[in-house]
């Protein structure tokens, strides 16, 4: 049975271990006065009171449904053995908290940003991988992935540095560019949601990574060249633009345009191993 004890305290996201342990009596007495099985005697109420920043009355004299209004204002959060616990008084300590009851609670946030790290770091480490026969094909890109990480733990490690409110603009900065960078890459993506400056930077990173790929498609022009006797190097050539084109539209990775390369080559010249 729910009692205006067992809502204050869980409200102030106390367990009933450090509630008992506040006012020096045992879990079982706590849960036996939450429960109704026992009166919750005045010194002890007044105590609860004082733990939670309520007037006394409030755990005995109002209703159910007072109690759940009363539960829904602001609260003041500090941090009780490692945890983080809500008053509806301030302290010394106290920070304001001002979500209602049916907001997700800090700490829950964070052990799900938490768990949504640890997904992020298996994937990571999914992708930055050597597979056995193939680590000569895939060491430039294990390289330049993990010279990206190397990067990154450089940005962290200057955000660190910075005083709070500093850190977290720099990381926010941080995201930003990611960000753009991202869009910049997914031809799908648009531009909505970007400030005028914002798009004016995509522009430009777009810009730049056409420019790389001009400049590749630009060696492999020349390349081709080596051999202007091959009758079918003009229709080779077209084919590969077209394959990038699509690739390129369609998302595709470096990886699966070096396959069509591949499959290209083995048709212009079929004697060649390589």
């Amino acid at each position: 049975m729910k009692t205006a004890l067992y809502l204050i305290r869980s409200r102030c996201n106390y367990s009933q271990a450090m509630a008992a342990k506040a006012i020096g009596v045992s879990r079982q007495m706590l849960g036996a006065w939450e429960s109704g099985a026992k009166a919750l005697p005045p010194a002890r109420q007044e105590q609860l009171a004082a733990l939670f920043g309520i007037e006394p009355e409030l755990l005995t004299e109002y209703s159910l449904e007072q109690v759940e209004d009363f539960c829904d204002r602001p609260m003041f959060s500090h941090t009780v053995q490692g945890r983080q616990v809500f008053s509806f008084c301030p302290t010394s300590e106290s920070r304001v908290y001002l979500e209602g009851p049916g907001k997700i609670r800090p700490e829950e946030q964070g052990t799900a940003l938490m768990n949504h790290k640890h997904r992020l770091m298996e994937q990571l480490e999914e992708s930055l991988r050597l597979t056995p026969g193939h680590q000569a094909d895939q060491l430039p890109t294990l390289e330049a992935g993990i010279s990206i990480l190397a990067i990154i733990t450089r940005l962290f490690a200057l955000s660190a540095q910075s005083e709070p409110d500093v850190s977290l603009r720099l990381l926010n900065f941080f995201r930003k560019q990611l960000s753009l960078l991202e869009a910049a890459l997914n031809g799908s993506a648009g531009q909505a949601e970007f400030t005028p400056d914002e798009q004016s930077q995509l522009r430009l990173f777009r810009a730049h990574w056409a420019r790389e790929n001009r400049q590749a498609m630009a060696r492999n022009q020349n390349a081709l060249q080596l051999a202007p006797d091959q009758p079918d190097t003009q229709a080779w050539l077209e084919q590969l633009i077209n394959c990038y084109r699509q690739l390129r539209f369609d998302g595709g990775s470096r990886a699966e345009l070096q396959w069509h390369l591949n499959q290209l080559m083995n048709g212009v010249y079929p004697n060649e191993t390589d």
